[in-house]
């Protein structure tokens, strides 16, 4: 299929707020108008930075509103000692995670805000449609105009993980929490520091004193969500904070073992890092103590998940307990980083896989499998192992909706949370991993990073896309030495998946100068407009994306991603959603075959792997497994665990019939449309 051209036009803004609010910055963001030295500027989602005033009454603090609020601060910070970037104080906290602790993070920030009742009489004479510069500034004395606050908030810091655009449930997995109140824990803009703090854990037993820097211990007798008070004093009297966390029990099973991995070799100077929970089966009912047949799944983008969302994924429809029951050992194979370049997790997996080999007991061949980028990871993994005579001692490798042809996440979702990251903390997590060398290498067409953007530039798939399809063609494009299968969640019948090509997906105002329309990627066409923003707490223009001959990449069957519903669950209030899903993993990119996006496949449509199966029962979202998917692949895998000494036939099969005797695939493959 032919490229879409995609071009960007930026136009300054007409929104007469905006030269208002310039006027107003310039008139109030003086030391001595801002003694604090932080003039907050209304975030660009609602923000209740002003309820956490350190009463007894304050909200909730949730670990990701209390990020979001300390960088609004730091955002608005105009003089003074500068505050730590946001970034670093989640690696503060992620430093403490990793010893086994939960850190309580407290934040006390004097800052100025904008008088709501000032907003209200800007508002009010705007509508009147009077003419921006000469709204009377000077006739409103500074006090009128800004008031001096203090906010005093707190939260808890677990591990966070995500995936694909979405923050995983923050949660603490076991009922005995180890808590601590670190010292560089503290974020304060003034000299007072915390004295006399006692905290609730929210177990019926009141408040109790916490020293800083001393762990305390604390038993849950059951998994729930924990309100935790905290109070301390200061110079201004008893300050408030709440905060919660999610308490669980463990979901998967524990691992028999437990294996750290590295790189077979450096990738580009980069010796990436990997883990791996290892599961023996069982035999007659009687579970086993060694490794004899290993099936390895390698995890998806952007990696390093926890163990109980792994196993969930992988235990749909009951797939790794059938695995287990049967006698193959289950090993789920991690990243420690994701957005690495696939070839630098690739070396990841050739570790895994010899790891396998040696522990072994017995002869049985290996199975190879990954879900989403995983496959991609293992495929070239196995391909370089036998360019380099490497014995991977594989009978079978299969793939669960992995982007062989490429991966679409919405160009217009790319566009926003490129644009909007740069105020809003929660967004700058999904912008780093769309800018990563990963996310580079599967998207057929990427976004690049705000800083990059002007009028006129052009934009299509990132060079990095194109030089790993090159070194994947270098390695011999598939591992042809064992027998293969690919899965799509995507159905074959060529339809549309029910988005319309072009049509508004998502669409919101906050005001005058922050609103985003979001649309279908649209199909044909000349210059139509797919993303359209303003904000102006990030610059002062209009940006809008345009497409000409455009794919329909939104539309096309294949696994999905919600990414329209996950934009409107974080937009305030006045909003709009027209389509929630959109195509993540056309069909026939996870089936890898040549064919256009509406282009009907069958089972024996011709393919880089021998056998193929999607769904029939409607596109599902991506990597969930229907009955029908799960069945074809307990079938595949029981069909494998060939020893050694097994023969090798050279004609390459293509019913599953076939595939369960073994027979391997040597013919030479055919390239998809990339």
């Amino acid at each position: 299929m032919a490229d879409p051209t995609v071009t960007l036009d930026a136009k300054p803004s007409n929104a007469p707020g905006l030269e208002l609010q310039s006027r107003l910055l310039d008139t109030l963001a003086t030391n001595e108008n801002i003694p604090s030295g932080i003039l907050h500027r209304c975030a660009a989602y609602s923000s209740r930075i002003r309820d956490f005033t350190g009463a007894i009454d304050s909200p909730v603090c949730s670990q990701a509103e209390w990020a979001d609020i300390y960088h609004e601060l730091a955002f608005g910070q105009r003089h003074g000692t500068s505050l730590l970037a946001v970034d670093l104080v989640n690696m503060r906290g992620a430093d403490y995670v990793a010893r086994g602790l939960t850190p309580i993070f407290v934040a006390d920030f004097d800052y100025e805000i904008v008088r709501p009742r000032f907003w209200v009489a800007i508002q009010r004479y705007l509508s009147a449609q009077l003419p921006a510069d000469a709204f009377p500034v000077d006739a409103h004395p500074i006090d009128q105009m800004i008031e001096s606050r203090r906010a005093f908030f707190a939260t808890t810091i677990v591990k966070t993980s995500y995936g694909i655009l979405t923050t995983l449930p923050r949660i603490h997995r076991g009922l005995e929490v180890s808590f601590v109140l670190p010292r560089n824990g503290f974020f304060s803009n003034h000299a007072i520091q915390l004295t006399g703090v006692e905290v609730d854990f929210g177990r019926g037993l009141g408040y109790q004193p916490l020293e800083l820097d001393v762990p305390v211990t604390v038993q849950y007798a059951e998994p729930g969500v924990k309100t935790i008070h905290l109070r301390c004093s200061t110079a201004f009297g008893v300050k408030h904070a709440h905060f919660g966390l999610e308490v669980a029990l463990a979901t998967a099973p524990p691992a028999d073992v437990y294996w750290n991995l590295t790189a077979y070799e450096p990738y580009q100077g980069t010796t990436a890092l990997g883990h791996a929970w290892v599961y023996y089966g069982s035999v007659n009912g009687v579970k086993k103590t060694v490794l004899t047949e290993p099936v390895i799944v390698a995890e998806g983008f952007p990696g390093n998940y926890p163990l109980d969302y792994l196993w969930e994924r992988l235990n749909q429809q009951g797939l790794a307990t059938t695995m287990l029951a049967e006698g193959r050992d289950l090993i789920i194979l991690g990243f420690a980083d994701g957005t690495l370049p696939i070839q630098a997790n690739a070396f990841v997996t050739v570790s895994c896989i010899q790891q396998a080999i040696k522990e072994r007991s017995g002869n049985k061949l290996l199975q190879v499998g990954g879900a989403s980028m995983g496959g991609l990871i293992t495929r070239y993994a196995l391909t370089f192992m036998e360019k380099n005579n490497l014995p991977h001692q594989t009978s079978q490798y299969f793939t669960i909706d992995s982007p062989h042809g490429g991966a679409t996440i919405p160009p217009s979702i790319q566009a926003f949370v490129q644009y909007i990251s740069v105020y809003q903390a929660s967004a700058a997590p999904f912008a780093s991993m769309l800018l990563s060398a990963a996310a580079q290498q599967m998207l057929m067409l990427w976004i690049p990073a705000y800083s990059t953007w002007g009028s006129g530039l052009s934009i299509g798939q990132s060079p990095l896309r194109g030089l790993f399809l090159n070194d994947l063609r270098a390695q011999g494009w598939m591992p042809r030495n064992l027998v293969s299968a690919a899965v799509s969640d995507g159905v074959g019948t060529g339809a549309q998946n029910g988005d319309t090509p072009g049509a508004e997906a998502v669409g919101f105002t906050a005001t005058a100068c922050i609103w985003d329309n979001s649309y279908v990627f649209p199909l044909g066409g000349n210059q139509v407009t797919f993303a359209k923003m303003e904000c102006n707490k990030v610059d002062s223009y209009v940006w809008t994306f345009w497409a000409s001959n455009g794919p329909a990449y939104d539309s096309a069957p294949g696994g999905l991603t919600d990414a329209f519903a996950q934009l409107y669950a974080t937009l305030p209030n006045s909003k709009s959603l027209y389509f929630s899903n959109a195509c993540f993993i056309p069909t026939v990119s996870a089936c890898a075959v040549g064919a256009g996006f509406f282009q009907p496949i069958s089972q024996n449509t011709p393919s880089d792997f021998n056998q193929i199966k999607f769904s029939t029962t409607g596109n599902l979202n991506h990597i969930d497994l229907s009955p029908e998917l799960a069945v074809f692949l307990a079938g595949f895998i029981r069909g494998g665990g060939e020893s050694l000494e097994s023969p090798a036939p050279a004609e390459r099969p293509r019913s599953l019939g076939q595939i369960r005797k073994g027979t391997k695939s040597t013919s030479k493959v055919e390239e998809p449309v990339s």
